[in-house]
């Protein structure tokens, strides 16, 4: 098998040093908001189409070849099919007769277009629009071409809308699949012998989603160099199934090759499942689906790949298989063990386990098989080998060359990402230390099933910048190598204490001796009391550590807290009421939250006084003018005014049990608020501020830490009374992963799945700035291609080994060749 999918509906950039393009544009902009694309072999000496594409093998579209890829564009807005010659990178006037450009109509609403790859003389249209499918020899979208007597045009009507297409041949037989998801159901067709449709029949598909199976994990597919890399596997549990109706939906189709023969595999954008059917000579039957906790947009599947990574000379068993799909609740990307029939756990740190990263939401999938063809290399005899040097693998496996098979994920940021399935050139990535053949394209290769493509030249590992900065009171500090600032006075970082009295590790459990799950980026000298014990550790997986800066803030602003609608309640004690708010969303705690959730001594959060609010507004001016000590808490002649801050006791959704006033040490002159007993504070501000107000919520005596990629982790949860309490139940300290925090208190580890360090105890008075800053960096970046404006669609033609990219914007589709990855021609 040479492909497994034909086309996705999006594609790409390629964002990395390592792919160079040679693009040429030419063409007269002809197209139309192309949609999608198929692909024919034109031969010219008989000046006609081939049953089999792979006839174009090797056809580079240089002047002495013998053989044309034509690619057959699916405009939708105009109901027609363009052509497009690859030899000459033009578009194809199919009617010369005719003044302009003219294309081929094939109805209404297109909406997928397919050339059978096991005989590419006909295409199949299906039509939203006039709820049909319809066949049309190839030949007559070419006027070059040879008209082929031996074929029929056809055309189906349906009871309901199609929206996708699926070929499979069983038994000697041969059917078409449309996806019907107004009526729940694949429409049937046979295919004579002339291409033309049969009548269909009609396959409901059940509403019976089975048992979601659970991952067990085992051992990955992977290489990854130097040896001694550590990488924690991930793990994840079935999520509860949700839907979004009660019936089946089918929207995309895909074949899945198995050793018993071909299946169908369905998307259904309502029920938690995909639809699997096994389809043998009388045509195809539903079986138990894969339930995958969701309902899905799109679905490809992978040829038979091996299990896991062996070296070049070791015997393969092609004994995995693997499905993907877009979540239609958030589009993101699944993948699904075809064994086992269990989503698996494929990411660490802070991401979903069982989701794979993206740079944004996900639109289409497709699979790209260049150079894997197992059929006709069941053992996969073409690995590299480092040790033959003959063939010139060597020098060329790297990023930016892809030879295996690869998940392609079209976002919505106008980019397809590249996802590692199996990687042929593996066995010679990486330099000699590595095993590898010493090539200068790739020191240390990080090759992952299921993970993102790696698209850089990797020669360390992520670290964090030498300039931290803890800036205090207006100064800019740097720290020594001690952690201490170097001078003056200030916060600094002590060594991270990972909870052992008796190690100096990163925190978390690790399999590996001398270590914590985390990697020391920073480690202390100059101090035998230090000397050697981390200061900064990171995540070690380089496909989930993120380039970002860190911030910790002392008594910062809590994101998400600041509103504008807040008023002061004495009807019952002293409450803060905010009409705009959901403080347990944004994890607002006060100290009898936190009291009442009884951590353990040594959790993050433990021993935490609460929050405080801020109030953001002067009196109002009728206030300000009725009362002296009102007017004091207004701006004064230096712009600068006290702040305002009362303790936390406990959160609620939309309001605050208040606790005394936070005296503001850094508003040195005198006034009554500043100087007030905390009964006469409360007293005073219910007075001046008798209206709604603007405010905000801070962090009371610690920091708040944020990073630049805008994710915020807490753990507060409404207790389903409006309370917002602290859920522990999923913290597991010996693992980061679990640890969901953005507060770091002095002397305390703060531990995130991305980062820990830990802020001494030097009493930062409260009101006086302090704030920690380091960037982590040399963190790769993953493989995209771009395709300009938003590309839609995108299809692997194995018979040139080259991907096409359609940008229904851009009125183009660009030509990129994978072996590297870079672009290489481009039509309008």
């Amino acid at each position: 098998m040479r492909s497994a999918r034909r086309f996705a509906w999006t594609l790409p950039w390629v964002a990395l040093s390592a792919c160079q393009s040679t693009s040429s544009s030419s063409g007269v902009a002809a197209l139309d908001r192309p949609l999608t694309v198929g692909f024919a072999c034109f031969e010219e000496a008989t000046s006609s189409f081939v049953a089999d594409p792979s006839a174009c093998e090797g056809m580079t579209g240089a002047g002495d070849d013998t053989h044309r890829v034509i690619a057959l564009v699916l405009q939708r807005v105009r109901g027609e099919v363009a052509t497009i010659d690859w030899k000459s990178e033009e578009v194809v006037d199919s009617d010369r007769t005719v003044p302009g450009f003219t294309f081929v109509r094939v109805g209404e609403t297109p909406t997928d277009l397919l050339v059978p790859e096991t005989d590419a003389r006909m295409a199949y249209v299906a039509n939203y629009g006039s709820y049909s499918v319809e066949g049309i020899p190839v030949s007559a979208f070419y006027p070059d071409a040879t008209p082929d007597a031996a074929l029929q045009r056809s055309r189906v009507t349906l009871p309901a809308a199609p929206t996708d297409l699926a070929y499979a041949e069983a038994g000697g037989r041969r059917y078409l699949f449309a996806a019907l998801p107004d009526a729940g159901q694949l429409a049937q067709f046979e295919l004579a012998a002339d291409g033309t449709l049969s009548a269909p029949t009609y396959l409901t598909l059940t509403t019976t989603v089975p048992a979601q199976v659970a991952d067990a994990g085992g051992v990955a597919y992977e290489r990854l160099c130097p040896a001694d890399t550590f990488v924690r596997a991930p793990s994840t549990t079935p999520r509860a199934a949700v839907a979004r109706g009660v019936v089946a939906r089918p929207t995309r189709i895909a074949v899945l090759a198995t050793a018993g023969g071909p299946e169908l595999v369905v998307s259904d954008e309502n029920l938690p499942l995909l639809h699997r059917l096994a389809v043998s000579a009388a045509g195809a039957t539903e079986t138990a689906g894969f339930a995958v906790g969701v309902p899905t947009l799109d679905v490809v599947t992978t040829p038979r790949v091996p299990a896991t990574h062996v070296g070049a000379t070791a015997a393969v068993s092609l004994d995995a298989q693997y499905v993907y799909a877009v979540d239609a609740t958030d589009r993101s990307v699944l993948a699904l063990d075809v064994g086992t029939g269990a989503v698996l756990a494929v990411q660490v740190g802070d991401q979903r386990p069982d989701r794979i990263p993206t740079s944004a939401a996900v639109s289409a999938l497709d699979v790209l098989t260049p150079a894997y063809d197992p059929d006709a290399d069941p053992t996969l005899s073409a690995r590299c080998d480092p040790a033959v040097v003959s063939t010139g693998l060597p020098d060329d496996a790297g990023v930016a060359t892809l030879r295996g098979v690869f998940l392609a994920a079209t976002a919505d940021d106008g980019t397809v990402q590249l996802v590692d399935v199996y990687d042929l050139d593996a066995a010679c990535r990486g330099t000699t230390a590595c095993g590898g053949a010493g090539n200068t394209n790739d020191e240390r290769p990080a090759i992952r099933r299921h993970h993102p493509r790696i698209g850089a030249l990797v020669t360390v590992s992520p670290s964090v910048g030498s300039d931290i900065v803890f800036a205090y009171d207006g100064s800019a500090g740097r720290l020594a190598s001690t952690g201490e600032p170097s001078t003056g006075e200030g916060p600094g970082l002590l060594p991270v204490d990972d909870g052992d009295p008796a190690t100096a590790y990163c925190p978390g459990t690790s399999p590996v001796a001398g270590r914590g799950a985390q990697r020391a980026v920073l480690t202390a000298s100059g101090d035998a009391s230090v000397d050697g014990q981390p200061l900064v550790c990171l995540l070690d997986d380089t496909h989930a550590v993120r380039r970002q800066r860190w911030l910790a803030t002392f008594e910062g602003v809590i994101p998400g807290t600041s509103g504008v609608r807040g008023r002061f309640d004495t009807s019952s004690g002293f409450r803060f009421l905010a009409d705009d708010a959901n403080f347990c969303r944004v994890g607002v705690l006060g100290g009898a939250d936190v009291a009442a959730a009884a951590l353990d001594a040594g959790d993050p959060e433990a021993g935490y006084g609460g929050d405080m609010l801020v109030v953001m507004a002067d009196p109002p001016p009728h206030r300000v003018d009725a009362d002296p000590v009102c007017a004091e808490l207004t701006d004064d002649s230096s712009g600068r005014r006290i702040r305002i801050g009362i303790g936390i006791d406990a959160a609620e959704k939309g309001a605050l049990t208040l606790g005394n006033f936070v005296r503001d040490a850094a508003f040195t002159v005198s006034s009554t608020l500043n100087a007030a007993s905390p009964a006469q504070a409360i007293a005073l501000l219910a007075s001046c501020y008798p209206d709604s107000f603007s405010y905000e919520v801070r962090t009371r005596g610690a920091y708040v830490v944020t990073s630049n990629d805008g994710v915020v982790r807490h753990r507060v949860i409404d207790d389903g009374s409006g309370r917002c309490t602290l859920d522990a139940s999923a913290t597991d300290l010996s693992n980061p992963d679990t640890i969901r925090n953005f507060r770091a208190l002095p002397g305390r580890t703060f531990v995130h799945p991305q980062v820990a360090f830990r802020i001494s105890q030097f009493a930062v008075p409260s009101g006086v700035s302090a704030q920690l800053i380091f960037d982590v960096e040399d963190v790769p970046s993953f493989l995209r291609i771009d395709g300009g404006t938003l590309p839609t669609a995108a299809a692997f033609n194995p018979a040139d080994d080259r991907l096409y990219v359609v940008d229904p914007l851009g009125n183009r589709v660009l030509q990129y060749g994978t072996q590297p990855l870079s672009l290489l021609d481009t039509v309008r």
